[in-house]
């Protein structure tokens, strides 16, 4: 049910903040009647520090704040306007491949006829599974997951292999970024962002200051995402992905502020 007054404030929509223009996705109503004069409340999950990027501080992924929606809060149409999902990233789990089967399906196809590649993704499905299983210790995938709709997104990571090593100047502290899929209806609200600011983060802790990338042309249209990221094109690996089918290769720096932290992709340097 809504408020009473307020029938448009329901459970599971979007809402803006009147004065501040954060934006805010209620959980449940608490109650119809508060104490307050004007009162109805609702209770929120609702972004700790920056509500529309969708991010939580590491060891607070949820976090509830009761909110007075009688006045201070205006509804957000769907049909206009596109709300991230509060999402955190986290170590890929067993449980997760059955969200990401359908995400790899959406994206690894043949770039001519659309066709699935069923093989390729049984290969990367089998690599995520020993992953997850603790079966293998050279690659490490990350996942996105929404609160509402569980997996929305993947990223992995590993040595770089033999056909990237002439973009790599340090071999021992360098990881390649692989397998990066967001899912189609998530593209542009940032879930790829987090993703990869979540592998910057794993492979600094792991003692990495480099990432290298390579794309080919059936992601052709993702490629303008690593320049955002601060990736720097360092060069193409000819027919990587068959006769005339290059692979553009990135590699970015990892760089650390005066508080310790990762800086912001855009201002990372290559």
């Amino acid at each position: 049910m809504g408020l009473m007054g307020r029938p448009d404030v329901q459970p599971g929509g979007f809402y803006r903040h009147v004065e501040s223009g954060r934006r805010y996705r209620a959980d449940r109503i608490v109650s119809d009647v508060t104490g307050h004069e004007a009162g109805r409340e609702l209770r929120c999950y609702v972004e700790y520090t920056q509500v529309d990027d969708g991010t939580y501080p590491s060891g607070t992924p949820w976090v509830r704040d009761e909110q007075d929606f009688f006045e201070e809060f205006d509804p957000i149409d769907p049909a206009t306007e596109t709300v991230p999902l509060p999402i955190m990233t986290r170590t890929l789990q067993q449980e997760d491949i059955g969200y990401l089967i359908p995400i790899l399906q959406a994206w690894v196809r043949n770039s001519d006829n659309g066709e699935i590649l069923h093989t390729e993704i049984a290969s990367i499905v089998s690599a995520m599974i020993a992953s997850a299983n603790g079966e293998c210790d050279d690659r490490t995938y990350i996942v996105a997951e929404s609160f509402t709709d569980g997996v929305v997104g993947v990223v992995g990571m590993r040595a770089p292999e033999q056909r990237m090593m002439p973009f790599v100047e340090k071999p021992n502290a360098t990881v390649e970024l692989i397998n990066l899929f967001v899912r189609p209806d998530q593209r542009g609200t940032g879930v790829g962002r987090r993703l990869n600011i979540a592998l910057e983060q794993a492979a600094f802790n792991h003692g990495a200051t480099d990432v290298v990338v390579g794309s080919g042309p059936r992601y052709a249209e993702s490629h303008s995402f690593y320049d955002a990221m601060g990736y720097k094109r360092k060069g193409v690996i000819e027919s990587m992905y068959g006769l005339g089918r290059n692979a553009q290769v990135w590699r970015k720096t990892i760089v650390e502020d005066e508080t310790g932290a990762l800086q912001s992709p855009s201002l990372s340097t290559a």
